[in-house]
């Protein structure tokens, strides 16, 4: 047995061999033979020193041993078990395996796998000895036998049956074994490992290498995100504790990977039989791999062919095995955890942060992680463009390499216009990879037109061209070439979208008029049309962008950014069928309206897409030559008082006129034909609008959109006909002071937005017929009262009524409004709540803060059995009913500035979930008792409670508590009990000036991060605070009456500011010295002189 190392082995150990074996059985034969034969290899092995005394426990350097040896080699002999330090050293190996990846490798010696499985034969009775004297520790004893059980499963040498029991052959194969797991082939990875680390960590994590399953996880991301590498780095790290592993990139060539499967596993039957059926591969992978522990590492999978060829089931492989599949494609993983969240068995590739870039960027620049100084801000300028992506981070870095300053310029100037070859053809793999041209067409559209758009709004334009955007762009997000931010944008990667306008342009490179578009940016010099202008597919428009696509007739392109080149299109009527998007955009001075004629659109006959953004355009003729097929039609500041009848609108599916100088939609008396397909209609911000349309002839009407027309009197009865319009927002029409009674009809509304309109008082009782709607927003309106009909809303969820200063009761029918999860009544005229307020069992959000009439609250508050949070905040309560124990899921309960509050209720302790209590500013002057219950508490704010003077000795009781602010208060002291918060990290005393001092039990608190003493009366600290080795500021500045600290201070290994200012201090202790982490500490005052000293550290 190794019990510690002797001084030959023990320099040498690491990362090595621990060979663990009886003594009196194989010291001096096989046991030395062994050892003997690894020293010869030049394997470090650490064996024990006989001479060593053997000590109660294992001794630290030994465990040490073992977790630094890559391998434990265990000689299980006959009275192997019969050594208390042999069990204990097993055990220990055992732990290794199942935490550390360590491998183990037992060797049978004289005995068999059953024999120490099952604990039976002659290793049995030596076991059964050693059990008989430790009767008493079962624990131990069990954890014995748990590792004699995994040490026998293991499959490693049996002597006897290897060359018919020849030691030398055994011990000639056991080093050929070692030496294979010691020294295997490691995966090469980049040259600069840089931001590796939490990747790994979290995909190790996701592993669960102690779980005996099979588990298949996916690693995705889009081309050049850094998926290999993070695999290759899990592999290096986790291999060795697997019977066989494999590296496969894929390609389209399965039979090929199959065979190469089974061969890098299999190690000796790399020539054996040739796969020539799939499913042959399958039987043959199954077969030979279901008994073994793999890892199997499958790159680059492109499709769902390559996945059910060699990793189609579970059970094809051994238990422990794990298979990391690296994607750019989502879905494909859905295929291998069909019953698994797809989400919890992927680790998505994230861009590397701005440090991690940087890093990577110089390394491959200039061979070290910081940029020399005058080359900072064209790494910053580079970097920007790159957004993280380490293969361009990479590529880039590499070829500016050894460069000047002036091709730094010259090729930051580059990449604004295009990415490098070698980047751009490895993201094209996925584009080309999409499986029809509309997946394409709705890629490249986003990539030019709508990335930082709503994925809704952005699929209703889609879905009225034609496209299937919903399953397209979700399609798009499982290969990772575009995603979605917290708010439901589309997001794509910059490199991506530069990807994206590369390809169109370089969709005819010598006849650039047949590209179907191009996206150009400043300094962009490419060709579509080098003759005629307006024969591009899309024409796009923006102020500063320098774009040559066609040098001498632009409007052969198919987009244009350049201002003059769009005026050239328009005025010279050059206008082609090819444009199909068209889009002008300026954001800065006013400009000179722009006049031309309506034939100058003439010839777009397909145009789709029309923006004009800040721009003022003045057309002049009939509007019938207007182009007829526009599905998105985004005018801003439309400059006409009314849209021309003859302006042909029927395929409009979007139409925004934001801003717009309307005063009717439609000239007075006209109405427009069918616009069956128009969803979408924002007239935001029309200021001259008066009265909305005649809504009849718009019957597939989603979205309404009319907040901030302020002169907007009267809303179209018409209204009731949109049976499909699931959102209506007009909030802040100032001069809105009712809505029709068909409003009722709109069955399908779900929001209802009318904040801000502050003439408005009066609900129609018809309110309630709208069974769909789940908000309804009437903040800072002029309601007095709402309509009884309100009991039928039962979709709501969200009710705001915030700053209705008017309203002074909710009807009894509250209740009845049975999904309600949100009612915010903040700020309104309210005296009281209906005692049906208890049937809201859905209701989790209460927000009553500053209703300073609200003196009372009704005892049904507590059935409300779904309350989270409850703010009540500057109200006029003087009391809380008894019932408030009952809400079992509140967490948060905010009562500040409750200036009548004198005390609370017993029953508060039966808020078990409350993680927040808010009582800054009340007139509490103790706690209940029952406080203690509070076992989920984490935060408790009383600052400002300025007739509390004690706390009760429950307050250790609270296990969760992390900050305890109680500045500003009357409390003389703390009690003892306070050192059990053994999670609090913030105790804040700020200004606290009856506190003279600090129980002794301070010490206990492991957690405490900050403690804030300042302005208290507090004349010497205990000595046990130097047991705070988590503390890292201690404030103690204006402590008038604190004249030393004690000597323990030094002892705070993590304290980085100690705040002393206005104290009577003279000097710090000599320990102050030892403080390593310490960063700051603020000026000393002494009362004594008008001497000050800045005393500024490390």
């Amino acid at each position: 047995m190794a019990s510690s190392s002797s001084s030959s082995s023990n320099s040498r150990c690491s990362d090595g061999v621990f060979l663990s074996f009886r003594g009196e059985d194989t010291r001096k034969g096989f046991t030395d033979h062994l050892y003997q034969a690894l020293d010869r290899v030049g394997i470090p092995t650490f064996r024990d020193d006989e001479k060593l005394q053997r000590a109660e426990e294992i001794e630290p350097q030994l465990v040490e041993a073992i977790k630094k040896s890559k391998i434990a080699l265990i000689v299980l002999s006959k009275n192997y078990a019969g050594s208390r330090w042999c069990l204990e050293e097993l055990a220990e190996i055992m732990e290794c395996e199942m935490t550390m990846g360590q491998v183990v490798y037992p060797v049978f010696y004289d005995v068999e796998p059953r024999d120490v499985r099952k604990q039976i034969g002659s290793f049995g009775k030596a076991f059964d000895d050693v059990k008989e004297r430790f009767k008493l520790e079962t624990a131990k004893v069990e954890r014995w036998t748990n590792a004699l059980k995994k040490a026998a499963d293991i499959s490693g040498c049996v002597v006897r049956n290897v060359a018919n029991g020849h030691e030398g052959q055994v011990i000639k194969d056991i080093i050929t074994k070692v030496s294979s797991i010691l020294t295997p082939a490691e995966l090469l990875i980049t040259k600069y490992a840089v931001g590796l680390d939490s990747p790994v960590e979290n995909v190790v994590s996701m592993l669960n290498l102690k779980e005996n399953t099979v588990c298949i996880i996916g690693i995705c991301g889009m081309g050049g995100s850094g998926k290999t590498t993070i695999a290759k780095a899990v592999y290096n790290r986790i291999h060795k504790s697997f019977e066989g592993k494999c590296f496969l990139k894929c390609s389209s060539n399965v039979l090929f990977l199959q065979q190469q499967l089974i061969g890098d596993i299999l190690m000796d039957q790399k020539e054996g039989e040739v796969i020539h059926h799939v499913d042959r591969g399958k039987m043959m992978i199954r077969g030979r791999l279901s008994n073994k522990k793999v890892l199997v590492i499958l790159d680059d999978v492109q499709h769902k062919d390559q996945i059910k060829a060699l990793a189609g089931e579970h059970d094809w492989f051994g238990g422990g095995s794990r298979i990391i599949i690296t994607t750019r494609d989502k879905g494909l993983l859905k295929l291998v955890n069909v019953k698994k969240d797809v989400d919890k068995t992927t680790y998505s590739v994230q861009e590397l942060n701005g440090e991690h870039s940087t890093e990577l960027f110089c390394l491959h620049a200039f061979k070290e992680k910081h940029p020399p100084e005058n080359y900072v801000d064209l790494t910053r300028r580079i970097l920007w463009h790159l957004q993280g992506l380490p293969l361009a981070i990479e590529v880039w870095g590499g070829f500016l390499n050894g460069k000047n300053v002036s091709q730094w310029e010259e090729a930051a100037g580059k990449l604004e216009k295009i990415h490098h070859d070698e980047i751009q053809s490895k993201l094209k793999i996925s584009y080309d990879a999409l499986e029809d041209d509309d997946l394409k067409n709705i890629f490249l559209d986003i990539a030019c037109f709508f990335t930082g758009m709503n994925v809704d709004y952005v699929s209703t334009i889609l879905d009225g061209c034609g496209f299937y955007p919903k399953n397209g762009i979700h399609d798009l997000i499982s290969k990772s070439l575009v995603k979605t931010d917290e708010r439901n944008r589309l997001t794509m990667h910059k490199v991506l979208q530069d990807m994206g306008r590369e390809i169109v342009r370089k969709e005819s490179p010598n006849e650039p008029g047949e590209r179907s578009r191009l996206w150009l940016e400043e300094n962009d010099w490419t060709e579509e049309s080098p003759n005629e202008p307006g024969e591009g597919s899309r024409l796009w428009l923006e102020e500063d962008d320098w774009t040559e696509e066609s040098p001498n007739e632009p409007g052969e392109r198919s987009r244009l950014w350049l201002e003059e080149d769009a005026v050239d299109v328009l005025r010279e009527n050059k206008g082609t069928n090819k444009i199909q998007g068209f889009s002008l955009q300026l954001f800065f001075e006013e400009k000179e309206p722009l006049r031309v004629g309506t034939k100058a659109f003439g010839k777009m006959t397909n145009l789709r897409l029309f923006r004009l953004d800040g721009v003022i355009l003045e057309l002049e003729g009939s509007y019938e030559n207007m182009p007829k097929k526009i599905r998105w039609l985004h005018w801003h500041r439309f400059p006409l008082e009314s849209i021309p009848i003859d302006f042909d609108l029927s395929r409009l599916v979007v139409l925004e006129m934001t801003s717009s100088h309307l005063k009717n939609v439609w000239e007075d008396g006209m109405q427009p034909c069918l616009m069956h397909n128009l969803k979408i209609l924002d007239l935001s911000d029309s200021n001259s609008l008066i009265r909305t349309p005649d809504f009849s002839k718009l019957p597939k009407l989603e979205r309404l959109i009319l907040e901030g027309c302020s002169s907007l009197v009267e809303v179209h009865e018409s209204i009731g006909c949109l049976k499909k319009l699931v959102h209506l927002d007009m909030g802040h029409c100032a001069r809105l002071v009712h809505l029709p009674n068909s409003i009722g009809y709109l069955t399908s509304l779900k929001q209802l937005m009318l904040s801000h309109c502050n003439k408005l008082e009066e609900l129609p009782k018809e309110l309630g017929e709208m069974k769909s709607l789940k908000c309804l927003d009437l903040g800072q309106t002029a309601i007095k009262r709402l309509p009884s009909s309100i009991r039928q809303l039962k979709s709501l969820e969200t009710f705001w009524m915030h700053g209705c200063k008017q309203l002074e009761e909710f009807p009894e029918e509250l209740g009845e409004i049975e999904s309600l999860k949100l009612l915010a009544l903040g700020q309104t005229a309210i005296k009281r709540l209906p005692s049906s307020i208890g049937q809201l069992k859905s209701l989790e959000t209460l927000r009553m803060h500053d209703c300073e009439q609200l003196e009372e609250f009704p005892e049904e508050l507590g059935e409300m059995e779904s309350l989270k949070l409850l703010a009540l905040s500057g109200t006029a309560i003087k009391r809380l009913p008894s019932s408030i124990g009952q809400l079992k899921s509140l967490e948060k309960l905010e009562m500040n500035h409750y200036k009548q509050l004198e005390e609370l209720p017993e029953e508060l302790g039966g808020m078990e979930s409350l993680k927040f209590l808010a009582l800054s500013g009340t007139a509490i002057k103790r706690l209940p008792s029952s406080i203690r219950q509070l076992k989920s508490l984490e935060k408790l704010e009383m600052n400002y409670c300025k007739q509390l003077e004690e706390l009760p000795e429950e307050l250790g009781e609270m296990k969760s508590l992390k900050c305890l602010d109680l500045s500003q208060t009357a409390i003389k002291r703390l009690p003892s009990s306070i050192g059990q918060l053994k999670s609090l990290e913030m105790l804040d005393m700020n200004h606290c000036r009856q506190l003279e001092e600090l129980p002794e039990e301070l010490g206990e608190m492991k957690s405490l991060k900050c403690l804030a003493l300042s302005g208290t009366a507090i004349k010497r600290l205990p000595s046990s605070i130097g047991q705070l080795k988590s503390l890292e500021n201690l404030e103690m500045n204006h402590c008038k009456q604190l004249e030393e600290l004690p000597e323990e201070l030094g002892e705070m290994k993590s304290l980085k500011c100690l705040d002393l200012m206005e104290t009577a201090i003279k000097r710090l202790p000599s320990s102050i010295g030892q403080l390593k982490s310490f960063q700051f500490a603020t000026r000393i005052s002494s009362s004594s002189s008008n001497n000050t000293r800045n005393t500024c550290s490390r």
